[in-house]
């Protein structure tokens, strides 16, 4: 893990914050977790184990979902073609040819997932203003790309499960 600068637990009140704040996102199922840790990276974004699993990530004080959580499946979530999906898992943002699908309501700021047509999940993203405008258009940036399948954080999150696994 060399992306990482340090690992430490929080306060409990720090980690309740941080829990609740996700769980009022709908990121997390639950409000209770015994450890709160966090796995600060050189960068300054931060992987935040709960229980030992890698369920969130802070970017830049924006907390998402890990593609390991399975509260991915409850996100809203747009559906692109196959064209994209390798420029997807090479960290570029999604761009409104490529989505098939999309949520009715969307809202500047949602935090969504990315799925390819075969229901993989490829990316946790953030809605773009003027989405529904360019989605209509068939023109433009819809989607920030956040965290991608095999990007630095996804590779931690992984190692974090495995060594979590291995206890």
């Amino acid at each position: 893990m060399e992306n990482l600068k340090k690992r430490y637990f929080v306060s409990s009140s720090e980690g309740r914050e941080i829990i609740r704040k996700a769980f009022s996102e709908g990121f997390l199922s639950k409000e209770k977790y015994e450890k709160v840790e966090i796995l600060e990276l050189k960068n300054g974004d931060k992987i935040i184990l709960l229980d030992d699993m890698p369920l969130l990530i802070l970017l830049n004080n924006l907390i998402i979902p890990s593609l390991l959580n399975a509260n991915v499946k409850k996100l809203p979530f747009f559906k692109v073609d196959a064209g994209a999906v390798p420029h997807i898992l090479n960290g570029a943002d999604v761009m409104a040819p490529g989505i098939t699908q999309y949520p009715s309501e969307i809202n500047e700021g949602m935090i969504v997932s990315v799925k390819s047509e075969k229901d993989e999940f490829l990316c946790i993203a953030k809605v773009l203003d003027s989405a529904l405008e360019k989605l209509k258009l068939k023109k433009g940036k819809v989607l920030e790309n956040l965290h991608y399948k095999n990007d630095k954080y996804y590779e931690i999150c992984v190692q974090a499960l495995k060594k979590s696994l291995k206890k």
